[in-house]
């Protein structure tokens, strides 16, 4: 695994496959800070890389088409100054003061917690299955307030 982080570093830029998305490949490019240009698909499994973008607060590096993709990919490619603009934004919202939702791994892990305690307690309390939103600033440990039930 390190030695795979390892290389997207010296990458310059990633493409993603339009058929099926690279989901692990994806993370780890931009966990390393390097640039993915996806394409967003009809399927679950060509629409991962999108959802990967935007939550690494770069929803840019997304195209709707294969012309948009084509294109993208050869700016970012003999651009030099936008190639690094996107390196820089995504060590930013990897390392910065307010960091995107993909390199936010505790607040993650608190939200799924949060989630599991909501979702334990309606159990506990035999009630029926609901959709819900967890709460970015919602107290740990208490179902009716880390959790919005729909």
């Amino acid at each position: 695994k390190d030695i795979c982080t390892s290389c997207n570093v010296l990458a310059d830029l990633i493409l993603d496959t339009p058929g099926y998305n690279a989901v692990d490949a994806t993370i780890d490019a931009l966990w390393a800070g390097t640039p993915v240009v996806t394409f967003l698909g009809q399927t679950i499994a060509t629409r991962i890389s999108a959802s990967l973008c935007t939550a690494a607060g770069c929803p840019e590096l997304i195209t709707d088409s294969l012309d948009d993709y084509k294109n993208l990919a050869t700016s970012l490619a003999v651009d030099e100054v936008k190639l690094h603009t996107y390196r820089q934004k995504l060590k930013m919202s990897r390392v910065g003061p307010h960091q995107a939702p993909l390199f936010e791994s505790i607040k993650t892990l608190r939200h799924l917690e949060a989630g599991y305690q909501a979702i334990w307690g309606r159990k506990l309390d035999r009630k029926a299955p609901t959709d819900m939103i967890i709460l970015d600033k919602a107290p740990l440990g208490k179902n009716e307030q880390a959790a919005i039930i729909m």
